[in-house]
């Protein structure tokens, strides 16, 4: 009989143990996530137009893509519009975009001046 519930209680802290893991686990995974698709969450930025004051005569400029839209800028200015981040760098928002550290979304939230057409 005492074994019985020996076994019993073993039985139950490995289970509480297993459930306590597959938590952290998950809580783990769904952090790093939000992580990856939420760069807002590790640092800040302002948009900066360096052409201010300059014609924009040109044609737009698209500098990204994705299965549904092309989002455009109003004239060829990649070369000179950056995000300064939180801790004082700048950064090409066209460079940003290609390597991931923000997504068209929080730009457009950010206030970039863009054209979105569907493809």
């Amino acid at each position: 009989m005492k074994s019985r519930i020996i076994f019993k209680s073993i039985f139950v802290l490995i289970l509480v143990v297993i459930l306590f893991c597959l938590v952290f686990i998950i809580y783990d995974k769904a952090g790093k996530r939000a992580r990856i698709y939420d760069p807002l969450l590790l640092s800040t930025y302002t948009i900066m137009y360096d052409n201010e004051g300059k014609d924009c005569m040109s044609t737009p400029e698209v500098i990204y893509k994705d299965n549904k839209y092309s989002y455009s800028l109003p004239c060829i200015s990649s070369y000179d519009t950056y995000l300064l981040w939180d801790d004082g760098t700048k950064e090409l928002v066209k460079n940003a975009l290609e390597n991931k550290k923000v997504d068209i979304d929080s730009l457009v939230s950010h206030g970039l001046k863009i054209d979105k057409n569907e493809i």
